[in-house]
């Protein structure tokens, strides 16, 4: 049944979630620097001083300065700013105080319509001197640009009535002359054409019409003048003058910083899904299933403190044998115990893909859970270039398994029992070979496994990783059963996939995966406990016993030794050395 909108859109959501969990950190981070940068910046710079003073201009005083009627205030202010911008008014404001402010221009509110003309400087007195001067200097300019514009209209208009003046007296000289040459004219046709002449003279000087002009022009200087009066009397484009600036306009530290905190959150945000999008490493259980096809993952080991110390050993199963820890490598020894219900297994390989990834540490807690659950195991340290298990019981590695196989010692001399755990025999890998691939492919070591293997319930192995060196691959031909060991927001996608196909060209019985280092999202709610339960269905008895025995400790299991640190070795043999001695 496919789910539900509300069911996918939840899982959505908690994929987000998740990745911002996991990215916290870098999140945070760069939140940091945006923040820190941004304080930085602003104590390292100079403190500016803003200042604005304010023309107040509306559409009616922009009719009475210039004759125009605007659309409204914002369209008188804004022509007024284009004019103030211009460069006649800067040279004018220039030749006026001396030299030229730098401001920019606003338009204010509509309550207080006008411009608002403001000057940044790094000395607060400056700036609102600057912005007074300038917009005190254009009100002065504008007003006597525009009397001077109006002083040119009324010359104008004074020339034009002086014209109707002399216009009327050459018409009336010429009247005269017209009126003599009509009484002296015997030709008809020049007789009226004199007449229409005079008449259209007669109709020019009429009085009416005279007057009628001399009115209009008049009327229009009349009007010229009231607006003139009005302007050089003052009211028009006053000025309110700016303040002097208590505070620094820029940098405000607060304001940044408050800025800087949504960018570098945004910043932060994307970091994170950008490396979440190119990480290619494996995080949760259900990462692993999506590429491994059906292998099944046999443990889910958590995450510890103490492992993020690769150089110290740490045997979790036995210095806190009630940890998460501890209880999910029983629930990996219940899975290999089902899985050895149908098919045998004596000998166990552990690996992983790249180092670092815990094999080591996965055989050495496993081995001493199957020895404590009453088996008989033999741990052998087969990593002979860089091998680590005689650091997890503090034993000697000067003699070990390359001494076993090139016949330099006994095997039962070189096996070492485990104080605190019965039943538990540690072959060190002993003295590093020329060529470890070479000495692992040779027949001696196929049957001192396969001697050691008659002689304990389990021959647990760790080998090398599998990806740097082929030595892993010769003895998962060996082994019955191999566990890949990857380890959670570690190993890549890339490796593991590589790594299961090695193993699947030399057919080697990859059991399963012990997925380690796991958080709480890589469970996915599941629990720690969960790593049996997607093999079990192979076997139906396995599924059976497993409600029981996942997590309750088997009847024969010895108790845990408490403390931390490596376990100890015996002086002397145990019952089970003295086995392998018979045998051998």
């Amino acid at each position: 049944m496919p789910p539900s909108t509300s069911t996918a859109t939840n899982l959505e959501l908690r994929d987000y979630l998740s990745i911002l969990r996991r990215r916290k950190a870098l999140i945070a981070l760069v939140v940091g620097l945006v923040v820190l940068a941004s304080v930085a910046w602003s104590l390292t710079r100079t403190p500016q001083y803003r200042a604005s003073a304010q023309v107040l201009i509306t559409a009616r005083e922009f009719e009475v300065m210039t004759g125009r009627t605007p659309a409204d205030d914002a369209d008188a202010v804004r022509a007024e700013i284009q004019f103030m911008s211009g460069r006649q008014m800067r040279r004018a404001i220039t030749d006026n105080l001396g030299y030229l402010p730098e401001p920019s221009f606003r338009s204010s509110p509509s309550t207080s319509p006008g411009v608002i003309v403001s000057v940044t400087s790094t000395d607060a007195e400056r700036a609102a001197k600057e912005a007074n001067d300038f917009a005190n200097a254009y009100a002065t300019e504008r007003r006597a640009l525009v009397v001077e514009d109006i002083d040119a209209s009324i010359a104008e208009l004074d020339a034009r009535l002086q014209r109707i003046i002399v216009d009327v007296t050459e018409d009336q000289g010429r009247l005269e002359e017209l009126l003599v040459q009509l009484d002296q004219e015997t030709d008809v046709s020049k007789q009226r054409l004199l007449t229409a002449q005079i008449e259209q003279i007669t109709n020019r000087i009429d009085p009416n019409n005279v007057n009628s002009r001399r009115n209009t022009i008049q009327a229009e200087r009349d009007g010229l003048v009231a607006r003139q009066d009005s302007i050089s009397g003052g009211g028009r484009f006053t000025v309110v003058e700016a303040n002097v600036p208590q505070r620094p306009f820029s940098p405000q530290p607060a304001r940044n910083a408050s800025v800087a905190l949504i960018a570098g959150l945004a910043l932060g945000l994307v970091a994170a899904f950008t490396r979440d999008y190119f990480d290619d490493t494996l995080r949760t259980k259900e990462d692993l299933d999506a590429i491994t096809g059906g292998i099944p993952v046999l443990g889910i080991i958590p995450a510890i403190d103490e492992w993020r110390d690769r150089k110290t050993a740490l045997l979790e199963a036995v210095s806190h044998p009630n940890s998460a820890a501890s209880e999910a490598y029983r629930s990996l020894r219940t899975a290999i115990d089902f899985i050895s219900v149908d098919n045998k297994i004596d000998i166990l390989h552990v690996t992983s893909s790249t180092s670092g990834e815990g094999k080591s540490t996965t055989s050495a807690n496993l081995a001493v859970t199957l020895a404590r659950a009453g088996k008989r195991v033999i741990l052998i340290d087969c990593d002979l270039r860089r091998p680590r298990l005689h650091e997890f019981f503090g034993l000697d590695n000067g003699v070990g398994f390359t001494s076993v196989v090139l016949g330099s010692t006994r095997i039962e001399d070189a096996l070492e029992p485990v104080a605190g755990v019965p039943g538990l025999l540690v072959l060190p890998s002993g003295p590093p070979p020329p060529n470890p691939s070479e000495l692992l492919s040779t027949k001696t070591v196929q049957s001192k496994l396969e001697a050691l293997s008659r002689s304990a319930d389990f021959v647990v192995i760790d080998s090398p990783p599998l990806l740097p060196v082929s030595d892993s691959v010769v003895i998962a031909g060996l082994a019955d059963l191999t566990l890949l060991v990857v380890t959670a927001r570690t190993t890549a996608t890339r490796s593991v996939l590589r790594s299961v196909e090695m193993l699947e060209q030399v057919n080697a019985p990859l059991g399963g995966i012990v997925f380690n280092g796991v958080g709480h999202e890589g469970t996915y709610g599941y629990g720690y406990g969960y790593g049996y339960t997607a093999y079990a269905p192979r076997s139906g008895r396995a599924a059976a016993a497993a409600k029981t025995a996942s997590t309750a400790r088997l009847p024969d299991e010895a108790p845990p030794t408490n403390g931390a640190g490596p376990v100890t070795s015996t002086n002397g043999s145990n019952g089970h050395a003295a086995e392998v001695s018979r045998r051998h």
